[in-house]
């Protein structure tokens, strides 16, 4: 247990920790046997040293001093105390609190000239407390201490009991007072009588070093600890005692921890998992898998790209683009024009993670947001997480986060001008990454959007970069008279010893390694050495593979035509173990070796030169300290003192207490380690975003607070909530193929102990000025169950068309929907529609090219409203005459309908009889009583229509016979 005393054993029940136990199988036996009958703290109680006097001392001490640990007590016999057979020196320590569990832990060492000695303690009230003391045994053949007698009250009321000596010239005691139960250890044995007695009056809260007031004594009293309860405040607001746990929402398992937090841990199964995997469990949502080993992926010469599931291919665009990516981090290659056209470069390699910008530049230049730092450059936080900038032979950046060691490794080769940029994906990434080095499925065939380079680059362009379109790829030996057959006899020697060892395909001269090495050497003009950066690559693949392959290893010394140029003072090595030592870690563990330029043995790279061990500055987060100067460790809690030759003196950050307003929380940074009270605790990372349409952002929200959960986490668009695309941990949000439905205000919204944060977003989307196709008419209205028809014309071939409805893509399956497709135009009906059909319908197309256009129509939906106006209301008829006719004229207001539709009926006792369908004449539709008005049609006549479900009726129409 950190911060206890080695000798301390455990009490029953607790757990016990054996790290190393090399070949001293004996030990296991021993621990076992001690840990039943030993004491120990309760898991999880915070300890502090008891090194302070409190208040004043009483007379009878001449010194109390404590030092490395032990306490140093000279007494004298005080007469004016002759009633009190106690002298005591009252014991405290920074941080300790007053608390009315506790757990006390001391060694007394045998005293000259003193009879008894021992511990006094609160436990309960101002009235009343507990003490212990050790007798030394009388006569005292080897000054060793028996346990004494309790007292209770200010006089000794008890006679002395258990006189049974303890043989050593040390008493180690332990005493727990917890939950009212008292137990007392001695030499690691629970002494029943002691635990179960609890006398003598102490001030409260106080713990004191106490002997007797006979006569006067030296005495040395060492390890004087006291361990007391912690409380942790769980998500839901609710208590939690120290070394108590529960399982929370993501199955983990969290415990109160003597710090004060929460600590929650994932239950890893045990399952095992198959060969050439291994398990790894995310930490933050216990998603647990069995992955893959780390993936490689490189950009080299012109640049030619190899994918991590080995796809081949060129890609000319001269911006910065994303490599991959990987939930909390992404990975960005910087391609740049040397000469003004193809072929371009790769100069950066830039990782983005936690807000910050770690890149790798050609010359050996390392950067941190901008700014060069010195390496090595560690940036350590608070949770674990570390970004590492070393000189393994070439500079490269090492994530560690999430367990994974590491997460990504990047690797800039320097050529001069340019890098050969590398990169080793962690497992745990596969089918999640994106970008120019594709998705790490295992199938090389899918990593290209639409199998076309251009395409796939531009889509992972970076979002706030704007330059020129790539061109397409062309192949510089077609400019050379022969070039094809040049190159390829320089290149050949991909196919011969050391490479002929290598399971890796070398391609042919229309596509891999081999076909890269030619277009580099015909860009050079048949210049030998630019087949150097293939061949590099190439040798990484083959090692990735089989690491054991020494001669290809040292490659450079068969093909004499790529020596690798250094810097003064380094000299290239083809194994050298790495990692090297440096200033920072001077004795680090080997793990492997590697190819590059590095100080001869015994020298320290420093600042671009190799130095001795004694030349060494300190150096924290890139940036040189001066012997002497304090340097802060956030991410450590460190605070530290340079000394020479570049080592650190640290002692433990203390942090002040917070106060915080109602309107703020406790926050904390990722690399900061205390936390502040801050009322603006989640904030964007991103805010202000532009993209070109078929763009990618990844919107991510930082939250400056502890125990956030995703279920506390919510996302809206123009003032909806959304749900797709965003991580496991919901803190990001990826908006891909950014188009016109993309654009608008994002918000992160985040609640805490019923306070409640946000983080605001605007995304731009600049659309591709291109007519693919083009509606008709953009605003449709239509009468509920009429038929309802959208068009648009087709103006470019097109790859793709289809209609949304309200969000929703139409199928065949819907029955009201058809779609006809025809060489000009695309059609919609939707017959007959609803009133849910209200809203809008989209035709989306995407030309042979790749990009999409989106037209919206708008459609507002009415009610069918029918007019029936008689021609006459009053008619009179002549009784047998023919000619007598009745009827209405129909307004429809743009509702159809038919002439079955509508019905002349007569009213007889407000009930409609004798209906008949009208003849439509004369712009209305009527009917007549026949050649013979009988005296019977005499009475009251309605028009009646029923169209799209709804019933309409006209004024009357009195009809009068004479």
């Amino acid at each position: 247990r950190s911060g206890i005393n080695a000798e301390w054993p455990l009490r029953p029940g607790n757990s016990l920790d054996i790290s190393v136990i090399s070949e001293m199988k004996f030990l296991i036996g021993v621990c076992l046997l001690i840990s039943q009958v030993a004491g120990g703290p309760p898991a999880e109680w915070s300890c502090k040293s008891l090194s302070q006097t409190r208040g004043s001392l009483p007379s009878c001490v001449l010194s109390a001093k404590a030092s490395n640990d032990v306490w140093y007590i000279t007494t004298q016999k005080d007469a004016s105390q002759s009633g009190s057979y106690m002298c005591s020196v009252p014991i405290t320590g920074a941080g300790v609190v007053d608390t009315a569990d506790f757990y006390l832990q001391g060694s007394f060492d045998s005293p000259t000239d003193m009879s008894f000695a021992g511990i006094s303690f609160n436990t309960d009230s101002s009235s009343s407390g507990n003490f212990i003391y050790f007798r030394l045994k009388s006569p005292a053949p080897s000054n060793n201490f028996v346990l004494g007698n309790m007292q209770r009250g200010i006089t000794q009321t008890q006679k002395n009991f258990d006189a049974t000596a303890v043989q050593s010239g040390r008493i180690n005691f332990e005493i727990q007072f917890e939950d009212n139960n008292l137990e007392v250890y001695l030499n690691g044995v629970r002494h029943s009588l002691a635990s179960n007695y609890q006398p003598y009056y102490t001030e409260a809260g106080a713990f004191n070093i106490i002997s007797a007031n006979f006569r006067g004594a030296n005495y040395k009293v060492s390890g004087l600890k006291v361990c007391t309860p912690v409380i942790c405040i769980a998500p839901d607001g609710s208590s939690i005692k120290g070394g108590d746990s529960y399982t929370d929402s993501d199955g983990k398992k969290c415990t109160c921890k003597a710090s004060g937090q929460m600590e929650c841990v994932c239950d890893i199964p045990s399952s095992p998992c198959p060969g050439g995997t291994t398990r790894w469990t995310d930490p933050e949502t216990c998603e647990s898998k069995c992955v893959r080993g780390p993936q490689y992926c490189r950009s080299s010469g012109d640049p030619h790209y190899k994918s991590f599931d080995g796809k081949y291919y060129d890609f000319h665009g001269k911006c910065t683009y994303q490599a991959a990516s990987c939930g909390e981090f992404e990975v960005y290659f910087k391609n740049y024009d040397l000469i003004g056209r193809a072929p371009r470069y790769t100069g950066r390699i830039e990782l983005k993670f936690n807000g910050e910008v770690f890149s790798i530049e050609n010359n050996y230049v390392a950067k941190v947001n901008g700014q060069q730092v010195q390496v090595p450059y560690v940036k350590t936080y608070t949770n674990g997480d570390r970004v590492e900038i070393i000189n393994n032979g070439q500079l490269e950046i090492r994530l560690y986060n999430k367990g994974r060691n590491p997460s990504v490794r990047l690797r800039a080769n320097n050529a001069g001008r340019y890098i050969n940029a590398e990169m080793w994906l962690h497992g745990s990434c596969a089918d999640l990454t994106e970008g120019l080095c594709g998705n790490f499925n295992g199938n090389p065939n899918d990593d290209l959007i639409q199998n076309n380079p251009n395409v796939h680059g531009e889509t992972y362009k970076e979002y706030d970069e704007s330059c020129p379109a790539p061109p397409k790829p062309y192949h510089p030996c077609d400019d050379i008279d022969n070039g094809h057959a040049q190159a390829e006899e320089i290149c050949s020697v991909i196919k011969g010893s050391p490479f002929n060892q290598c399971d890796v395909d070398v391609g042919s001269a229309d596509g891999g390694p081999l076909k890269d090495c030619m277009t580099d050497v015909c860009y050079c003009f048949i210049d030998k050495s630019c087949a150097c950066d293939t061949l590099d690559g190439y040798a990484t693949a083959c090692l990735n593979k089989n690491p054991l392959l020494g001669d290809v290893k040292n490659w450079r010394n068969k093909i004499t035509f790529c020596p690798l140029e250094c810097p003064a003072g380094l000299a290239y090595q083809a194994e050298a173990p790495v990692p090297q030592p440096t200033c920072l870690n001077k004795n680090p563990k080997q793990e492997g070796t590697e190819r590059g330029c590095f100080c001869p043995a015994g020298k320290l790279l420093q600042d671009g030169v190799c130095v001795d061990a004694d030349q060494c500055k300190c150096i924290h987060e890139g940036v040189f300290y001066k012997t002497g100067d304090k340097v802060i460790k956030e991410g450590e809690c460190k605070v530290c003192s340079c000394l020479a030759g570049g080592e650190m003196n640290c002692e433990d950050m203390e942090c002040p207490a917070l106060n915080c307003d109602d309107n703020e929380i406790v926050a904390h940074k990722p690399d900061k380690c205390c936390g502040y009270c801050e009322a603006n605790w989640v904030k964007a990372v991103n805010p202000d975003n532009k993209l070109n349409q078929g763009q990618n952002v990844a919107l991510t929200c930082e939250i400056f607070a502890e125990g956030v959960f995703k279920r506390h986490i919510t996302w809206y668009r123009n003032g909806k909530k959304i749900t797709q695309g965003l991580s496991k941990n919901k803190k990001i949000l990826q908006v891909k193929d950014a188009g016109k439905q993309d654009a608008g205000e994002y918000i992160c919204q985040v609640e805490k102990d019923g306070k409640v944060g946000e983080a605001k977003f605007n995304v731009e989307v600049v659309l591709r000025d291109v007519d693919i196709i083009r509606a008709k008419s953009t605003d449709v209205d239509f009468i509920i169950g009429e038929k309802i028809e959208l068009e648009v014309t087709k103006l470019d071939e097109l790859k793709e068309i289809y209609w949304e409805c309200n969000g929703k893509r139409v199928n065949k399956a819907m029955e009201r929907f058809t779609v006809i497709n025809k060489a000009g135009f695309n059609r919609l009906i939707i017959d007959p529609s609803r009133k849910t059909d209200a809203g809008s319908c989209t035709c989306i197309a995407v030309n042979k090219d790749g990009d999409e256009e989106r037209e919206e129509i708008k459609l507002s939906a009415k009610e069918a409203n029918v007019e029936l106006t008689p021609i006459d209301t009053d008619v009179e008829c002549k009784e047998n005459k023919k000619g007598c006719r009745i009827g209405c004229e129909v307004d429809a207001n743009g509702a159809t309908f038919e002439k079955e539709d509508l019905k002349i009926c007569k009213v007889v006792g407000g009930r409609k009889t004798e209906c008949k369908t009208p003849n439509f004449k004369n712009g209305a539709y009527s009917i007549t009583f026949g050649s013979n008005t009988p005296a019977s049609a005499k009475g009251t006549y309605v028009c009646t229509a029923k169209i799209n479900g709804l019933n309409f009726e006209s004024g009357k129409i009195n009809v009068s016979v004479v």
